[in-house]
Protein backbone atom coordinates (compact mmCIF):
# COMPACT_ATOMS: atom_id res chain seq x y z
CA UNK A 1 0.00 0.00 0.00
CA UNK A 2 2.82 2.43 0.88
CA UNK A 3 4.53 1.77 -2.46
CA UNK A 4 1.30 2.45 -4.32
CA UNK A 5 0.74 5.65 -2.36
CA UNK A 6 4.24 6.85 -3.23
CA UNK A 7 3.54 6.23 -6.91
CA UNK A 8 0.32 8.23 -6.73
CA UNK A 9 2.10 10.94 -4.73
CA UNK A 10 4.71 11.16 -7.49
CA UNK A 11 1.95 11.53 -10.07
CA UNK A 12 0.36 14.20 -7.90
CA UNK A 13 3.60 16.16 -7.82
CA UNK A 14 3.86 15.96 -11.61
CA UNK A 15 0.30 17.29 -11.92
CA UNK A 16 1.00 20.44 -9.90
CA UNK A 17 2.54 22.33 -12.82
CA UNK A 18 -0.72 21.81 -14.70
CA UNK A 19 -2.58 23.28 -11.72
CA UNK A 20 -0.28 26.31 -11.79
CA UNK A 21 -0.92 26.79 -15.52
CA UNK A 22 -4.68 26.47 -14.98
CA UNK A 23 -4.65 29.02 -12.17
CA UNK A 24 -2.65 31.48 -14.28
CA UNK A 25 -5.07 31.03 -17.19
CA UNK A 26 -8.08 31.64 -14.94
CA UNK A 27 -6.49 34.78 -13.48
CA UNK A 28 -6.17 36.11 -17.03
CA UNK A 29 -9.82 35.28 -17.73
CA UNK A 30 -10.81 36.90 -14.43
CA UNK A 31 -9.32 40.22 -15.56
CA UNK A 32 -11.00 39.79 -18.95
CA UNK A 33 -14.32 39.77 -17.12
CA UNK A 34 -15.22 36.08 -17.38
CA UNK A 35 -18.16 35.21 -15.14
CA UNK A 36 -16.83 31.68 -14.61
CA UNK A 37 -13.22 32.54 -13.74
CA UNK A 38 -13.74 33.06 -10.00
CA UNK A 39 -15.76 29.86 -9.71
CA UNK A 40 -13.06 27.92 -11.57
CA UNK A 41 -10.35 29.36 -9.30
CA UNK A 42 -12.28 28.26 -6.23
CA UNK A 43 -12.84 24.79 -7.69
CA UNK A 44 -9.12 24.30 -8.31
CA UNK A 45 -8.31 25.55 -4.80
CA UNK A 46 -10.94 23.22 -3.34
CA UNK A 47 -9.37 20.20 -5.04
CA UNK A 48 -5.90 21.21 -3.80
CA UNK A 49 -7.26 21.77 -0.29
CA UNK A 50 -8.48 18.20 -0.16
CA UNK A 51 -5.37 16.58 -1.61
CA UNK A 52 -2.48 18.66 -0.21
CA UNK A 53 -2.19 17.19 3.27
CA UNK A 54 -3.15 13.72 2.05
CA UNK A 55 0.04 13.59 -0.01
CA UNK A 56 2.24 15.24 2.62
CA UNK A 57 2.03 18.92 1.65
CA UNK A 58 0.13 20.76 4.42
CA UNK A 59 1.34 24.10 3.05
CA UNK A 60 -0.76 23.49 -0.07
CA UNK A 61 -3.83 22.77 2.04
CA UNK A 62 -3.31 25.94 4.11
CA UNK A 63 -2.84 28.19 1.06
CA UNK A 64 -5.86 26.63 -0.68
CA UNK A 65 -8.02 27.17 2.40
CA UNK A 66 -7.10 30.86 2.31
CA UNK A 67 -8.38 31.03 -1.26
CA UNK A 68 -11.64 29.31 -0.36
CA UNK A 69 -12.19 31.77 2.49
CA UNK A 70 -11.42 34.85 0.38
CA UNK A 71 -14.02 37.49 -0.33
CA UNK A 72 -14.30 39.58 -3.50
CA UNK A 73 -11.15 40.73 -5.24
CA UNK A 74 -8.84 39.47 -2.47
CA UNK A 75 -9.09 36.05 -4.11
CA UNK A 76 -6.48 37.03 -6.70
CA UNK A 77 -3.89 37.95 -4.08
CA UNK A 78 -4.47 34.65 -2.31
CA UNK A 79 -4.34 32.72 -5.57
CA UNK A 80 -0.92 34.24 -6.26
CA UNK A 81 0.24 33.03 -2.81
CA UNK A 82 -1.09 29.56 -3.64
CA UNK A 83 0.78 29.59 -6.96
CA UNK A 84 3.98 30.53 -5.14
CA UNK A 85 3.50 27.63 -2.71
CA UNK A 86 2.89 25.21 -5.57
CA UNK A 87 6.00 26.40 -7.37
CA UNK A 88 8.06 25.92 -4.20
CA UNK A 89 6.75 22.40 -3.80
CA UNK A 90 7.51 21.64 -7.44
CA UNK A 91 11.05 22.92 -6.97
CA UNK A 92 11.42 20.65 -3.94
CA UNK A 93 11.99 23.51 -1.50
CA UNK A 94 8.77 23.47 0.53
CA UNK A 95 8.89 19.78 1.46
CA UNK A 96 12.49 19.73 2.66
CA UNK A 97 13.41 20.33 6.27
CA UNK A 98 15.65 23.32 6.91
CA UNK A 99 18.51 21.05 7.90
CA UNK A 100 18.91 17.30 7.44
CA UNK A 101 22.15 15.50 8.13
CA UNK A 102 23.84 12.64 9.89
CA UNK A 103 26.21 13.87 12.58
CA UNK A 104 28.77 11.55 11.02
CA UNK A 105 28.25 10.35 7.44
CA UNK A 106 27.64 6.62 7.82
CA UNK A 107 25.93 5.92 4.53
CA UNK A 108 22.40 6.32 5.86
CA UNK A 109 20.52 5.40 9.00
CA UNK A 110 21.70 1.98 10.18
CA UNK A 111 20.04 -0.13 12.85
CA UNK A 112 22.04 1.44 15.67
CA UNK A 113 21.75 4.99 14.34
CA UNK A 114 19.33 7.22 16.23
CA UNK A 115 17.12 9.69 14.34
CA UNK A 116 16.32 12.95 16.12
CA UNK A 117 13.85 15.59 14.93
CA UNK A 118 14.45 19.15 16.15
CA UNK A 119 11.51 21.53 15.74
CA UNK A 120 13.17 24.93 16.10
CA UNK A 121 13.23 28.15 14.04
CA UNK A 122 16.32 29.70 15.67
CA UNK A 123 19.47 28.62 13.76
CA UNK A 124 21.73 29.47 16.72
CA UNK A 125 19.82 27.09 18.98
CA UNK A 126 19.99 24.44 16.26
CA UNK A 127 23.78 24.81 16.12
CA UNK A 128 23.99 24.35 19.90
CA UNK A 129 21.87 21.20 19.73
CA UNK A 130 24.08 19.85 16.92
CA UNK A 131 27.17 20.37 19.11
CA UNK A 132 25.46 18.49 21.94
CA UNK A 133 24.48 15.59 19.69
CA UNK A 134 27.99 15.32 18.27
CA UNK A 135 29.28 14.97 21.82
CA UNK A 136 26.80 12.19 22.59
CA UNK A 137 27.32 9.95 19.56
CA UNK A 138 28.72 9.89 16.05
CA UNK A 139 25.77 7.82 14.88
CA UNK A 140 22.87 10.25 15.14
CA UNK A 141 20.85 11.42 12.17
CA UNK A 142 19.42 14.89 12.70
CA UNK A 143 16.46 16.50 10.95
CA UNK A 144 15.35 20.05 11.66
CA UNK A 145 11.92 21.54 10.93
CA UNK A 146 11.67 25.31 11.07
CA UNK A 147 7.92 25.39 11.70
CA UNK A 148 4.93 23.20 12.58
CA UNK A 149 4.05 22.51 8.95
CA UNK A 150 7.48 21.05 8.19
CA UNK A 151 7.44 19.17 11.50
CA UNK A 152 4.11 17.51 10.72
CA UNK A 153 5.38 16.57 7.25
CA UNK A 154 8.54 15.02 8.72
CA UNK A 155 6.61 13.11 11.37
CA UNK A 156 4.37 11.55 8.76
CA UNK A 157 7.17 10.69 6.33
CA UNK A 158 9.89 9.47 8.74
CA UNK A 159 10.45 7.55 11.96
CA UNK A 160 12.18 9.15 14.95
CA UNK A 161 13.75 8.10 18.24
CA UNK A 162 13.37 11.55 19.83
CA UNK A 163 11.68 14.90 19.15
CA UNK A 164 13.15 18.11 20.57
CA UNK A 165 10.36 20.68 20.42
CA UNK A 166 10.24 24.45 20.73
CA UNK A 167 6.90 25.98 21.73
CA UNK A 168 7.02 29.33 19.93
CA UNK A 169 6.86 28.47 16.22
CA UNK A 170 6.03 30.77 13.29
CA UNK A 171 2.78 29.01 12.40
CA UNK A 172 1.53 27.15 15.50
CA UNK A 173 1.93 26.67 19.24
CA UNK A 174 4.31 23.76 19.76
CA UNK A 175 1.90 22.32 22.32
CA UNK A 176 -0.43 21.42 19.46
CA UNK A 177 2.27 19.19 17.96
CA UNK A 178 2.92 17.69 21.40
CA UNK A 179 -0.79 16.94 21.74
CA UNK A 180 -0.88 15.29 18.30
CA UNK A 181 2.03 13.01 19.19
CA UNK A 182 1.12 12.08 22.74
CA UNK A 183 -2.66 12.33 23.04
CA UNK A 184 -4.40 12.29 19.66
CA UNK A 185 -2.31 9.52 18.08
CA UNK A 186 -0.67 8.09 21.22
CA UNK A 187 2.78 7.57 19.71
CA UNK A 188 5.30 6.21 22.23
CA UNK A 189 8.07 8.59 21.17
CA UNK A 190 10.05 10.67 23.69
CA UNK A 191 9.48 14.41 23.37
CA UNK A 192 11.82 16.93 24.99
CA UNK A 193 10.36 20.44 25.16
CA UNK A 194 13.11 23.06 24.85
CA UNK A 195 11.55 26.49 25.25
CA UNK A 196 12.34 30.06 26.22
CA UNK A 197 9.11 30.14 28.29
CA UNK A 198 9.91 29.62 31.96
CA UNK A 199 6.38 29.94 33.39
CA UNK A 200 5.41 27.03 35.64
CA UNK A 201 1.91 27.01 34.15
CA UNK A 202 3.28 26.30 30.66
CA UNK A 203 5.66 23.66 32.00
CA UNK A 204 2.82 21.88 33.81
CA UNK A 205 0.66 22.13 30.69
CA UNK A 206 3.34 20.45 28.56
CA UNK A 207 3.93 17.69 31.09
CA UNK A 208 0.18 17.05 31.30
CA UNK A 209 0.14 16.69 27.50
CA UNK A 210 2.79 13.98 27.75
CA UNK A 211 6.16 15.72 27.40
CA UNK A 212 8.96 13.54 28.77
CA UNK A 213 11.03 16.51 29.94
CA UNK A 214 10.90 20.32 29.90
CA UNK A 215 14.00 22.51 29.67
CA UNK A 216 14.25 26.29 29.53
CA UNK A 217 16.44 28.23 27.08
CA UNK A 218 19.18 29.30 27.39
CA UNK A 219 20.36 25.88 28.53
CA UNK A 220 23.55 24.31 29.78
CA UNK A 221 24.91 21.97 27.11
CA UNK A 222 25.96 19.41 29.71
CA UNK A 223 22.43 19.29 31.13
CA UNK A 224 20.89 18.95 27.67
CA UNK A 225 23.37 16.21 26.77
CA UNK A 226 22.46 14.28 29.92
CA UNK A 227 18.73 14.49 29.22
CA UNK A 228 19.02 13.55 25.52
CA UNK A 229 21.21 10.57 26.40
CA UNK A 230 18.63 9.37 28.93
CA UNK A 231 15.70 9.76 26.52
CA UNK A 232 17.49 8.04 23.63
CA UNK A 233 18.35 5.13 25.92
CA UNK A 234 14.65 4.57 26.62
CA UNK A 235 13.78 4.33 22.91
CA UNK A 236 13.47 0.73 21.71
CA UNK A 237 12.03 1.27 18.25
CA UNK A 238 11.75 4.51 16.24
CA UNK A 239 8.22 5.85 16.16
CA UNK A 240 6.33 7.68 13.45
CA UNK A 241 2.98 9.43 13.45
CA UNK A 242 0.10 7.31 12.24
CA UNK A 243 -2.37 8.86 9.84
CA UNK A 244 -5.13 6.92 11.64
CA UNK A 245 -6.33 7.99 15.13
CA UNK A 246 -5.93 5.30 17.79
CA UNK A 247 -9.65 4.56 18.10
CA UNK A 248 -9.84 3.91 14.36
CA UNK A 249 -6.71 1.77 14.42
CA UNK A 250 -8.39 -0.51 16.96
CA UNK A 251 -11.05 -1.24 14.34
CA UNK A 252 -8.48 -2.30 11.72
CA UNK A 253 -9.37 -5.99 11.89
CA UNK A 254 -13.06 -5.24 11.35
CA UNK A 255 -12.19 -3.09 8.33
CA UNK A 256 -10.02 -5.83 6.83
CA UNK A 257 -12.86 -8.33 7.23
CA UNK A 258 -15.27 -5.89 5.59
CA UNK A 259 -12.89 -5.42 2.65
CA UNK A 260 -12.77 -9.17 2.11
CA UNK A 261 -16.56 -9.11 1.70
CA UNK A 262 -16.13 -6.61 -1.16
CA UNK A 263 -14.13 -9.09 -3.25
CA UNK A 264 -15.81 -9.59 -6.61
CA UNK A 265 -18.03 -6.53 -6.25
CA UNK A 266 -17.92 -3.25 -8.16
CA UNK A 267 -17.22 -0.03 -6.22
CA UNK A 268 -18.06 3.46 -7.49
CA UNK A 269 -15.73 6.23 -6.27
CA UNK A 270 -17.13 9.76 -6.60
CA UNK A 271 -14.39 12.37 -6.20
CA UNK A 272 -13.42 15.39 -8.30
CA UNK A 273 -9.69 14.85 -7.65
CA UNK A 274 -8.20 12.12 -9.80
CA UNK A 275 -5.26 11.48 -7.46
CA UNK A 276 -7.46 11.09 -4.39
CA UNK A 277 -9.66 8.79 -6.44
CA UNK A 278 -6.63 6.69 -7.42
CA UNK A 279 -5.56 6.52 -3.78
Amino acid sequence: MSEMKEQIRSQYLKSLQGRVDSLMAQIEKYYEGSDMAEQNLRMIAHALHGSGSTFGFPEITRASAEVEESVGEEIIARIRVLIQVLEEVIAGNAVKTEYDQTVQDNGGKSDDCKHVLVVEDDPEVVKQIIDVLKGISERIKLSVARDAGHAEHSLVQNSFDLVILDLVLPDKDGREILKEIKLDLQIAMPVLVLSGISKDLVRVDCMSLGADHYMVKPFEQAELSKEITKLLATTKEPQTLSLVPIEEAEEKNDVEEALLLLAGHTVLVVDDDQHLGDL
